[in-house]
């Protein structure tokens, strides 16, 4: 890809400082044409002069057409291609962070569709995402075939690419419907660089594989809520004494996985208790009085007579809790009588 035109800035001659990203306001041909050429061009029209150098690695044709030149001149950047087209549907997806000739940085991406068949496909994927259920504007979602792994669709190559809007939602708009399968996932942009950087950037795969065909030609369910699989959650309740022993309960979170951290708690004076930063996973709880101070149901020396040993009175609950990341779980009252023994 080359990048004509200079790219050395100067300083605006007078007036306010440029603060206002630059917007497109035309595309050449217009956006949604069809029966286009296959020795076609493309010209993005600005509403001001743009950087050229800002366009680099920012430019996507789906599908991937190799670009014999990029040229930028004042306010308008043109594209044209090495090979004639086939007759396709084409996705331009332009990635947010080009800029204005004063440096000013496109806060969105855009997308545009063109068809050099006499028509476009008709199939449409859309729906929403949000990050820990709120909206983000950094997500970023992409369709790609399926793998026999599904972690390996992150390095997989995709066949569109779209941004959310400010509400977080998305849409794929002229898609094959010849019921190939595909599957969707969306990332949420940290760095702004419009690429997915596995490491350091939270992503989430949906769960059921779309197929386009047939009656079927578009889907509008798609829901995706991208979390922090390691984000730490709470657990809180009330722990209700009824034995004789005037001690203050304790509860103990043991994880299913022993290699794993325990995490232990003493009840306030009304016996409800808060556990923070609790690692989402499987654990069993445990609700009792700590007489021996050991932070686990044990023997221990009874309060009433120095010569008798005791088992501490206590419950363990039998269902599995399974925390999930950054969930705030409250459990229901656990009450200890003096007859529990640990079960």
């Amino acid at each position: 890809m080359a990048l004509a035109a200079c790219a050395v800035r100067e300083p605006p001659s007078g007036g306010p400082e440029d603060k206002e990203p630059p917007e497109i306001i035309q595309t050449i041909p217009a956006a949604d044409s069809s029966g286009l050429e296959g020795d076609i061009s493309f010209t993005i029209v600005f509403n001001e002069k743009i950087d050229s150098q800002s366009f680099k690695d920012r430019i996507i044709f789906y599908p991937g057409f190799p670009f014999e030149d990029i040229d930028v001149s004042d306010s308008e950047l043109k594209i044209s291609f090495r090979e004639h087209l086939p007759d396709t549907t084409i996705s331009l997806y332009l990635k947010k962070g080009y800029k204005d000739y004063h440096g000013v940085e496109s806060e969105r991406g855009a997308v545009f569709y063109y068809a050099t068949a006499d028509s476009f496909e008709k199939g449409v994927i859309s729906g929403s995402v949000t990050f820990k259920g709120k909206t983000d504007r950094k997500g970023i979602v992409r369709i790609a075939p399926p793998t026999p792994d599904t972690l390996e669709v992150f390095s997989r190559m995709e066949r569109r690419t779209v941004p959310v809007d400010k509400d977080g939602n998305f849409i794929f708009r002229h898609l094959p419907t010849d019921s190939a399968a595909l599957l969707v996932w969306a990332f949420i942009d940290d760095n702004d660089d419009g690429n997915f950087s596995r490491q350091r950037e939270f992503s989430l795969v949906y769960p059921d594989t779309i197929y386009l065909g047939g009656r079927v030609t578009s889907r509008s369910d798609i829901i995706m809520d991208i979390i922090d699989p390691d984000e730490p959650g709470q657990l809180e309740g009330e722990i209700v004494n009824e034995t004789e022993y005037e001690v203050i309960p304790s509860i103990l979170a043991s994880p299913v996985d022993q290699s794993e951290k325990e995490y232990y708690s003493v009840a306030d004076s009304t016996g409800k208790y808060l556990i923070r930063g609790v690692k989402p996973g499987d654990y069993i709880i445990s609700a009792f009085l700590d007489i021996s101070g050991d932070s686990t149901i044990s023997s221990c020396m009874d309060p009433r007579d120095s010569t008798s040993t005791i088992g501490e009175p206590g419950i363990i609950l039998p269902d599995t809790l399974s925390l999930k990341p950054g969930e705030a779980r409250e459990l229901e009252p656990i009450i200890i009588k003096d007859d529990s023994g640990g079960e």
